[in-house]
Formats: C-alpha cells, sequence, structure tokens
C-alpha cells in the first residue's frame, strides 16, 4: 500500500520523499497506551491493538527498505525522536548517494536500550499510565491484555538491568512492579497470566528441642 502510493503520487508528478520515525519497542508501546488514557475518563483516545502494534513494529523496516528500492524515490531520512540518524539522496544517475541503510538503521534505533536514566523515566511513565489503566472500568481485560503483559515484561527487564545501578530506587520499582502483577492477576483470566516462577520445595521446619539447662524463649524478646 505504501509503495504504491509512492508511486502514484511520482507519476502524478510529484517529488517523493521518505522521512521515518524510529522508536525504541519499548518507547513506542508504552506511547502508544499513553495517547490511548492520557485524556482520562471520560474522553476516549486513540486506541492501537496489541497485534496492530507489533506488526508495525516488526515490519516497519521492511517497508522503509521497499520504500528505498523505489526508483521515484530520491531522499530518504531517518529520525529517532530527538535528532537525525540518517540521510541519504539519489544522484542525476539515479543511484543512492550512500549505500542504502535507512532500514538497517531504522531497526537498530527500535532496538534501542534505553540507559539507566532513561529506563527510570520510562519506569515512572508507566506506573502512571498503569494507575490510569486500572482505573478505567473494564479497560484491562482480554483486548489490552497483550499490551500490559509486554509492558510487564519490559519492565521486568528494565528492573533487572537497573539492580546494580547507583542511586536508582529499585526498591521502589520492584514493590510498584509487584503491585502491578497482582492486580492483573486479579482482574485477567488466570490462562492469560504467566506462570509464576516457584523455588524448588524445602523440608517441613523441625523444631528442635530446647536444652534443659536453658530457659525457653520468650516471645517478643
Amino acid at each position: 500500500m505504501v509503495t504504491a502510493t509512492a508511486v502514484r503520487f511520482a507519476e502524478a508528478g510529484y517529488r517523493v520523499e521518505v522521512a521515518a520515525v524510529a522508536t525504541p519497542g519499548v518507547v513506542s508501546r508504552l506511547s502508544a497506551e499513553m495517547r490511548s488514557l492520557a485524556g482520562g475518563l471520560p474522553s476516549i483516545g486513540r486506541w492501537t491493538p496489541p497485534s496492530a502494534h507489533e506488526s508495525a513494529l516488526e515490519q516497519s523496516p521492511a517497508v522503509v527498505a521497499a520504500l528505498e528500492a523505489l526508483a521515484p524515490v530520491t531522499r530518504v531520512q531517518v529520525f529517532s525522536r530527538e535528532r537525525l540518524l540518517s540521510s541519504n539522496i539519489r544522484t542525476s544517475d539515479g543511484d543512492w548517494e550512500r549505500p542504502a541503510e535507512a532500514a538497517a538503521v531504522l531497526r537498530e534505533e527500535q532496538r534501542h536500550i534505553l540507559t539507566d536514566r532513561e529506563a527510570v523515566g520510562w519506569l515512572r511513565d508507566y506506573a502512571g499510565v498503569f494507575a490510569l489503566a486500572a482505573a478505567r472500568p473494564g479497560y484491562l481485560g482480554i483486548e489490552t491484555a497483550p499490551t500490559y503483559l509486554h509492558l510487564q515484561a519490559d519492565a521486568a527487564y528494565m528492573l533487572r538491568s537497573l539492580m546494580l545501578a547507583p542511586g536508582t530506587p529499585v526498591t521502589e520499582l520492584r514493590a510498584e512492579q509487584r503491585e502491578r502483577d497482582v492486580h492483573l492477576r486479579r482482574v485477567l483470566p488466570p490462562e492469560l497470566m504467566p506462570r509464576r516462577r516457584t523455588n524448588p520445595p524445602t523440608p517441613p521446619f523441625q523444631r528442635r528441642p530446647a536444652s534443659p539447662r536453658q530457659e525457653p524463649p520468650t516471645l517478643g524478646r
């Protein structure tokens, strides 16, 4: 569809350029929920089905590669949310000035691992988004479960990466993560939830007999 549209514009005499915005998957996923919930009740934001978001995220480099291969496309630029990452233009003989790399640059940025500071900011934003989702009657359910289970997995990964980061409020962030897990297990069908990891069985507790020469311990001492 995208390449056909580009060709139609070129055939109509327009100059065709491509500008792609590359966003890390974890950021894109959370941003979609921000757009959906930011207005608060009773407003309804633009909601993206989880399958549609993940499909677009996965396939977007292929779309950029297909556009990059079209002769009518004269410029391809890839941006992050902060800056220009890549830019390429066609020369007078129709070849790219530099090797075609837009799709690879896009994919690399999508897989960007957040810095410790960015991860903490992401976790703070996620806490706010989750609070809005939990407060909206019926929002957390079968339709939205894939997104929030994925976000929980994203958060768990970041928390593990922050364990040794100095000055990071890991204890507080982990407590918030546990509260979210408890809430999801309460509102979602059990079969949707990942199984909790279980600890190896421990032998039954056995009380050691008190020595006759010692006074038994007193409760509260």
